[in-house]
Order: structure tokens, then C-alpha cells, then sequence
């Protein structure tokens, strides 16, 4: 007895559901796991920034301090060691082995508590150091600063004001010239310290600084970008005031 022509057709799509049916989507599978793994990791290198203090990158000749609001700090710098004729890896392994050295002192004779001060990282990329350092606190920044980092051995005595290279306290203990103008980041006002509230944060040189809290006011020769990153120039002291 023969097939009729619907039995024919049925017969004809049962066997290409079959042949559909033996697709192998093992590899486009694999591809698409693929994919989401390189686009996880896209978005989490853009999320972690790969900047070297926070939002931060370091340069040569400049520094990078960082004010968390849990009381914490992270304070980079980044020199340009120049043209050596001797291997970049002992350049490299000496600058290092200062540095911890430099930590291990510091934590032993001036710290606050046990290992207030951390080497987070060290590198050296052509013929530029970078060190990148963690402290438990903010007193044990400021001393650092103070003490170790060499940053008030230039304080200047004009008329009858200090001038310091570094200083980090409540604005009401500063005893340098209260006179100085700084810019209010809400209005744009000009006003003098003692008008203001907040810690005061005087550095000298190029700085980037961030805060976890509000910067409040600023010198006028600071920048302040859409981040609230602070940008500070070689041109004198630069005053930041911020409230955590």
C-alpha cells in the first residue's frame, strides 16, 4: 500500500525536527559564557578605576593623599629617579628596601598603634618610583608628614605667622596667617580662614587630593574637578578645607 502525500510531508518534517534536534550548541554556548566573562571583567576594571590612590594617578613629582571618612589615609608619591647606569631592578630592589626600612622605623618608634603605617605598593616604571602607603589614622599621616617625610623643614617665621610645607589640624588651631583668602566651593565667595569651619590641609607643590567627605573650601590656586579631586600647583602653599 503506498504512502499518501500527507504522510510523506509529516514523514519530511519529523526528520528535519531531527536534524535540528543533533545541533551542537555546546560551542555557542561557550561563546556567550565567553563573552560575559570579558565584559564582566571590562566592567570591573572601569569600576576599580586601575588608578594608583583612589580616584587618583600618580605622576612624576607629585603626590596624592587620600581622606577616607573611617579616619584612614592613603598617601602616594611618585619620583623620577633619571637616567642611572646601573640596572633598574637594583635601583629598584634598593629604593624598596629603603622604604620598608623607612616603615619599619616609623612604626617602631612614632606610630600609634601596631603597623599604623603599610607599604600598599611599590613600582618602578621607566626610571619613575611609585610608593603607595596606608596609615591606620590620621595622626599617624601627619606625623609621618611631620616627622619622617621632612615637610615642616622648611616652616618660615613672617611676621610673626608660620609657614608651613604641610600642616592637618581643625582650622581654629592654625596659627599661620588667618588672613588667607580661600574660595567657598557652594557660593564662589571669597572669604578669609577664620570664617570658615572644618580640618585645614596645607600642602606645597603638585598634589592631588581626595576626601571622602565634602571639600568645602579651597586657595585660589587649587582646582577642584567634577569629582571633588583637588589639584594643587608648585606655586606656594595651597590650602584645602574639608569636612569628613
Amino acid at each position: 500500500m503506498g504512502f499518501s502525500n500527507d504522510r510523506v510531508k509529516n514523514r519530511k518534517k519529523r526528520r528535519r525536527r531531527r536534524r535540528r534536534s543533533r545541533i551542537n550548541y555546546k560551542p555557542i554556548i561557550l561563546v556567550v559564557a565567553v563573552i560575559a566573562i570579558i565584559t564582566a571583567v571590562i566592567l570591573l576594571l572601569k569600576s576599580c578605576g586601575g588608578h594608583d590612590v583612589g580616584k587618583m594617578d600618580l605622576h612624576a613629582g607629585t603626590g596624592a593623599i587620600y581622606i577616607k571618612d573611617n579616619g584612614k589615609v592613603v598617601y602616594g608619591v611618585a619620583e623620577d629617579f633619571g637616567a642611572t647606569k646601573l640596572n633598574a631592578e637594583d635601583v629598584a630592589e634598593e629604593l624598596e628596601s629603603q622604604i620598608e626600612t623607612e616603615v619599619d622605623q616609623f612604626n617602631r618608634v612614632e606610630a600609634s598603634e601596631e603597623e599604623a603605617m603599610k607599604l600598599d605598593t611599590f613600582d618602578v616604571t621607566e626610571n619613575v618610583a611609585k610608593a603607595v602607603f596606608d596609615f591606620s589614622t590620621e595622626q599617624d599621616f601627619v606625623s609621618y608628614m611631620t616627622l619622617y617625610n621632612r615637610a615642616n623643614d622648611f616652616v618660615k617665621q613672617e611676621d610673626d605667622q608660620k609657614i608651613y610645607e604641610f600642616y592637618m589640624n581643625n582650622v581654629t588651631e592654625y596659627d599661620g596667617n588667618r588672613e588667607m583668602v580661600v574660595v567657598s566651593q557652594e557660593t564662589k565667595d571669597k572669604v578669609s580662614l577664620d570664617a570658615t569651619k572644618g580640618t585645614l590641609l596645607i600642602v606645597t607643590g603638585k598634589n592631588t587630593i581626595q576626601v571622602d567627605g565634602e571639600i568645602t573650601y579651597v586657595s585660589e590656586n587649587c582646582k577642584v574637578s567634577e569629582d571633588g579631586i583637588v589639584e594643587t600647583t608648585d606655586e606656594g602653599q595651597s590650602f584645602i578645607i574639608f569636612d569628613l
